[in-house]
């Protein structure tokens, strides 16, 4: 029945994929530093790990907060927070979220390419959030969705947009094994002016296997919509004592017209000290972008669980 419930949400999925024009990047950067190591692996994510990457991984969550913040290229920067809370005695978790992305000291020029001085552009979203467990023979079934409202202001213009998030996961009870399906981004991006940027929709598909407590290894492949693109990513994780994390992945994927893009790298840990968790990843920019000055993607994630 799992199988039959992931199969149909592929499917659900594959059907709703077009090809569009270029989209926002705000949604795809909002995750926390374990969630961007793990790339498109996403099915061992758990907790507010999961937002921005499967909502299904928010069932069963004990109450937890966190706070993210990620260093980007060209004075960006990612800030964001959450909290998460079981709704009553139901089986039912929910989660509130609000991230900015802001960029500043950008250079303004008018039609013929003359200075104009200086401006900033922000990203905003507000997201709300709920999962559930299932029960299901002799394992179970994770369940979850997020509405994101977004908003985005660049100088003095502004607009606003909706995106919905979707996810499923199993968990099989013979094999250490979990896999998941997800559809993120659904809806409509931010409208400035006359001109309205699409989402970036994607469908992903992703397992996790966990031989022991503190070994996991990970992959998932993602499609997106706006300019038919698919990535691929393998990853692992290792804790020693269960206090300090080991993380590393590879992502590579291609265009619509088969073009192999750049490999993306991305290394962290994490560590634990009571009910609480710093988690730490680093992507580097890579040849041609050190050449021209570009630092690498610092990010930090902080959780407490209370």
């Amino acid at each position: 029945m799992k199988i039959v419930v992931l199969s149909l949400a592929v499917v659900f999925c594959a059907a709703v994929m077009r090809a569009e024009k270029k989209s926002v990047v705000f949604p795809l950067l909002d995750r926390t530093a374990s969630a961007a190591v793990a790339g498109d692996g996403t099915a061992g994510l758990s907790g507010l790990d999961a937002l921005g990457a499967n909502p299904a991984g928010l069932a069963d969550t004990t109450r937890q907060w966190n706070a993210n913040y990620r260093q980007l290229p060209l004075s960006t920067r990612l800030a964001s927070t959450a909290i998460a809370l079981p709704l009553g005695r139901s089986r039912w978790t929910g989660a509130i979220s609000y991230s900015a992305l802001s960029s500043e000291g950008l250079e303004k020029r008018d039609a013929a390419g003359a200075r104009g001085g200086e401006f900033r552009q922000e990203d905003q979203a507000a997201g709300i959030h709920v999962g559930r467990a299932v029960e299901m023979g002799s394992g179970s079934l994770d369940l979850g969705i997020g509405v994101k409202f977004l908003s985005s202001r660049i100088d003095r213009y502004s607009g606003s947009g909706l995106a919905l998030d979707v996810g499923a996961r199993t968990r099989f009870s013979q094999i250490p094994l979990t896999v998941s399906a997800s559809l993120l981004n659904m809806g409509q991006g931010p409208q400035l002016m006359d001109e309205r940027s699409p989402l970036p929709t994607s469908v992903g598909l992703s397992a996790a296997y966990q031989p022991s407590r503190s070994f996991s290894v990970f992959g998932g492949a993602t499609h997106y919509s706006n300019g038919s693109s698919l990535s691929f990513s393998g990853g692992a994780e290792y804790w020693i004592a269960d206090v300090l994390a080991l993380r590393g992945s590879y992502t590579a994927g291609s265009d619509s017209e088969g073009n192999q893009g750049m490999g993306q790298l991305v290394g962290g840990f994490g560590v634990k000290f009571g009910n609480a968790r710093l988690d730490y990843a680093f992507q580097p920019a890579g040849e041609e972008l050190s050449d021209a000055g570009v630092g690498a993607t610092q990010h930090a994630t902080l959780t407490y669980a209370f």
